[in-house]
């Protein structure tokens, strides 16, 4: 027997050889690896069942969603007004009355509480032929996304609907079914089934189903009846009364299926085939505010799935202010009866007096030409929370049925023109001159034309941008629009909410791109309310299809909650987000021109719809065809818009007082228990008299003054040239001189006018101011011997003035300059000494100016040695003022986006006290252009990198001033 000792060298001897083997070497290599891989495998096993069942949802959720009597599905969608009081609609089909929660097994409830055996046969059958027999689910339907078993639905449709679709999904799908079915069993999986599934719009449950379409209940359904039932299953979106045929197939299908599976005998079959289902007729609804609801719905989509919201169990809590809806929806309908010419007008609503209806306007335009095929769109909006209050779809025989769509917009937008203009340096006061331009406005443009009003004239001349503005004169606002370019407008609007075409660079802009585009009803209301609300905007971000293309923008909304039917908050928007889209400062400008009455008389008259007792900002919007128009405006607490127009072709019919009597009446009712308050002003406005139309500082010549709006910083500095007196020679009409004749003298106060305008002036029969001097009495009494040949007579001059000229002639003794103020000097006084020696063409004398303004006159004395005096005289006009320059774009270190053959607009305003020469545009040191008359505007090929601009002005005088910024173009 060997000694433990050599038992352990024995050993190791052994392990060596072995060593030493290399079969034993490969041995151990792979049996490492197959450890590795065991380990590995075991390890992955782990982490995929892990990743399967992590969030796992419980299968409890089921019984909470489908048992009765508290299952959350078992009770429909309810849509409220905003007290949670009135419901405004049931997302349930009106025809399900008398549903009731059915079962299945035959030996726990009575007859009339359980499914049809037909219905149950039928479904599975058709959808789950191995219900009875297989564990909750079946291995097929990998690939396709299909859920071959009435578990596997359940789940699918209930418990992980939100999943996307995966492999992943599928395993846990297949899980969740067998653990549903092994816990609550077959019988309930088929029940719950049944009483969930969706057989047509907004029914969900055979029961429901079987009261909708067949006015019975699904206890007792035929064969053929059933078939048709789980047929519709597949085809929820099919409405059985008008597509009875198209679920003919279905039905066919699913006999086939009973009959294959012994469901059925062949006679039965043949039998069902043949039966005439008599399908029961659907009730006809009139909800209470159905353009409101769909908005409802169209929000909501944003934030839960609609499918899940219509199976029921919700209780949504909108904006709806129901006593104000009635109101707008009762006068809509009574304004439409007007403008149809019908005379028995609509009944009042639910037994409540119209009293909206009482305080609409007088009609006119409409009386004796009822119009066919018009519609009405009102919306009311509190634009410091950004809820919507009421909102009218297209009324047709007191029936609202669509979500308001986009309508032409007309003049609708031009206060965001203009707006885009007060950014960029202009203001209300600014001087416009609605005359006929290069740009080809016709007289005969709607815009132009008041359709209301008679006017003497299609154009205005010059005025101030606020009227402007309220009376839509197309051709000042096409000037604007030269000025500050549509693509500047678009990005106004779009800031606004406004839904606007793709921005471009263009050469040529028109009234037409803006007054051409589509805008709902509450777009315009939600842009307008932003005015009322000092320049934010309110709302709830990114809600579908609602918030124009700004993707930075809040939409208003029509939700307030929402809540499960078991308490559970879903979603909460009581609280609104608001964000600032301009300054105050400039909403300011924007609600002082639109809440001026007075400035909207001249097209609207006196009273008129838009006057409401009380502070409102308006706008009428009219179509260049006629077929709509619009009235949206706004008191500090509301914003309320409404149009009226055709859904087809036809123009020529729409006047502004059809929306703007409506308006009116809703405005008044709508704020009759708010307290009357006017739009506060913020700091850094300043009011200040100006002359009518100039804009500028009154002047004595000013004929009429009124007070303006500004931004602090922009007043005007320049008393009013517009209105200028001159002297004149009242024989010849020229413009007097120092030789007229006293008793030819005379004084006149002429409009100037641009060059441009002088062919319209003359056309309106204003008389245009003579451009010519009266020099003819100079001609005969100059002498050659007494002159002075620099400055020219009449020159605009400053600073220091060299005198140079002739003092000759026989018995020359000495020569003197003086000076006098005004055409015809009280006074002179003497420039320097008396000279005792002739010149002859040379230098006379110096003159400082510096101080000094206006007209004056020099003579040039020289008295001869038996003392008779000979003269010449010289009218000069002293200007010592430089000219006023600013940079209105681009603004100081604005940057732009590179477009390849796109140009940036710079533009300038510039004025003198007396006359303007030109105005110079340099682009990094290099002169782009010089123009000699307004508007100082021109088009910069764009170059990549930082640029210079330097705009510099000169008067007639030599004076310059300058304005210096700089601007960046980027990728």
């Amino acid at each position: 027997m060997p000694t433990v000792f050599q038992t352990i060298k024995f050993r190791e001897q052994r392990h060596i050889k072995d060593l030493r083997n290399p079969w034993f070497r490969i041995g151990l290599v792979i049996g490492t690896l197959i450890s590795l891989l065991v380990v590995a495998g075991s390890l992955a096993g782990v982490w995929a069942y892990t990743n399967l069942t992590r969030n796992l949802p419980s299968i409890e959720a089921l019984p909470s969603l489908l048992e009765p009597p508290d299952g959350i599905l078992l009770q429909p969608t309810r849509i409220y007004e905003r007290t949670h009081q009135q419901v405004i609609l049931t997302l349930e089909n009106p025809a399900v009355a008398g549903k009731q929660y059915l079962h299945v097994g035959a030996d726990d409830y009575p007859e009339q509480d359980r499914f049809s055996q037909y219905l149950m046969d039928a479904t599975i059958a058709a959808y789950d032929p191995g219900f009875w027999e297989h564990p909750g689910y079946i291995l097929s339907g990998w690939s396709d996304g299909s859920h071959p078993t009435l578990a596997q639905r359940l789940i699918s449709d209930l418990i992980i609907q939100d999943e996307p679709a995966s492999l992943r999904r599928n395993i846990r799908e297949r899980l969740l079914a067998a653990q549903v079915t092994a816990q609550f069993g077959r019988e309930k999986i088929l029940e719950w089934y049944l009483n969930s599934v969706q057989y047509g719009e907004l029914v969900y449950g055979a029961d429901a189903a079987a009261h909708a379409f067949f006015g019975k209940s699904a206890t007792n359904l035929s064969i053929a009846e059933a078939a048709m039932l789980t047929g519709m299953n597949e085809t929820p979106a099919i409405n059985p009364i008008a597509g009875s045929q198209m679920l003919k197939q279905p039905q066919v299908k699913v006999i086939q299926a009973m009959l294959s599976h012994g469901l059925i005998t062949e006679g039965e079959a043949i039998n069902a085939l043949k039966e005439e289902i008599q399908f029961k007729a659907q009730p006809v609804v009139h909800p209470i505010a159905p353009a409101f609801t769909e908005l409802v719905l169209l929000q909501l989509s944003s934030v839960l799935p609609l499918d899940r919201v219509r199976r029921g169990g919700f209780e949504i809590i909108t904006t709806l202010d129901y006593g104000l809806q009635m109101q707008t929806v009762c006068a809509s309908e009574i304004q439409l009866a007007r403008l149809q010419g019908i005379q028995e007008l609509p009944a009042d609503r639910e037994g409540t007096a119209c009293e909206a209806a009482q305080l609409l306007p007088t009609l006119k335009s409409s009386e004796g030409n009822p119009l066919q095929d018009i519609h009405i769109n009102v919306a009311i909006i509190d634009p410091h929370s950004g809820q919507i209050l009421t909102l009218v779809g297209d009324a047709t025989s007191g029936i609202e049925p669509s979500y308001p769509a986009a309508h032409p917009a007309g003049t609708i937008l031009s206060p965001f023109l203009y707006l885009t203009a007060f950014t960029r340096g202009m203001n209300p006061a600014t001087l416009l001159w609605d005359i006929p331009n290069e740009g080809g406005i016709e007289a005969s443009d709607a815009t132009q034309n008041n359709p209301d009003h008679e006017l003497s004239t299609p154009y205005h001349g010059p005025v101030r941008a606020r009227m402007a503005l309220v009376n839509d004169y197309s051709a000042a606002s096409a000037e604007v629009l030269q000025q500050v370019r549509v693509e500047n407008v678009w990005l106004t609007e779009k800031r606004f909410g406004i839904s606007t075409p793709e921005l471009k660079i263009a050469n040529e802009v028109t009234l037409n791109d803006l007054f051409t585009q589509q805008i709902t009803i509450l777009e315009s209301v939600s842009a307008y309310g932003i005015f009322a609300n000092q320049g934010l905007m309110a709302g709830q971000p990114n809600l579908t299809n609602t918030s124009g293309n700004n993707a930075d923008g809040l939409s208003s909304t029509s939700i307030l909650r929402v809540m499960g039917v078991d308490g559970r908050k879903w979603l909460d928007w009581s609280t609104a987000q608001a964000r600032p889209i301009i300054s105050p400062q400039i909403a300011f400008l924007a609600n002082h021109v639109l809440s001026d009455e007075s400035a909207r008389w001249p097209s609207l008259g006196h009273p008129n719809s838009l006057e409401v007792g009380r502070p409102a900002g308006a706008k009428i919007g009219k179509t260049e065809n006629r077929d709509g128009a619009w009235a949206v405006g706004y008191v500090p607490q509301l914003a309320i818009g409404v149009w009226v127009g055709h859904s087809r072709e036809i123009t020529g019919t729409v006047s502004a007082d059809m929306p703007a009597g409506l308006w009116h009446a809703i405005v008044q009712y709508a704020s009759k228990q708010m307290p009357v308050q006017d739009f506060a002003m913020p700091v850094g406005i300043s009011l200040v008299q100006v002359c009518d139309p100039s804009g500028l500082l009154v002047s004595e010549l000013c004929p009429a003054i009124v007070q303006e709006v500004f931004l602090q910083g922009d007043e005007p500095t320049q008393v009013d040239n517009l209105y200028q007196k001159y002297s004149i020679n009242r024989e010849t009409g020229l413009l007097a001189t120092i030789f007229t004749p006293a008793d030819m003298l005379g004084e006149k106060v002429y409009l100037l006018v641009p060059p441009q305008a002088v062919t319209w002036a003359s056309s309106a029969g204003l008389p245009i101011p003579p451009d010519t001097y009266d020099v003819i009495y100079a001609a005969q009494s100059r002498s050659l011997d007494v002159r002075i040949t620099s400055p020219q007579i009449f020159d605009h001059v400053g600073g220091l003035i060299r005198f140079n000229g002739i003092t000759a002639g026989s018995g020359f003794s000495y020569y003197r300059l003086q000076i006098g103020q005004g055409l015809n000097p009280q006074q002179w006084i003497q420039i320097g000494e008396d000279v005792d020696h002739p010149v002859n063409n040379g230098y006379l004398g110096t003159w400082d100016t510096n101080g000094l303004e206006g007209l004056y006159v020099v003579q040039l004395l020289v008295v001869r040695q038996d003392q008779q005096v000979e003269r010449d005289i010289l009218q000069l006009t002293i200007d010592n003022t430089p000219p006023q320059v600013q940079i209105l774009a681009p603004t100081q270190g604005e940057k732009f986006t590179y477009h390849s053959g796109g140009s940036i607009m710079l533009q300038a305003s510039a004025g003198d006290n007396l006359v303007l020469d030109r105005v110079e545009f340099v682009v990094d040191g290099e002169l782009q252009r010089n123009l000699l008359q307004p508007p100082y505007v021109i088009l910069w090929p764009a170059r990549l990198g930082e640029h210079i601009l330097l705009i510099r002005a000169y008067d007639l005088a030599g004076n310059m001033s300058e304005a210096e910024i700089s601007y960046f173009i980027h990728r």
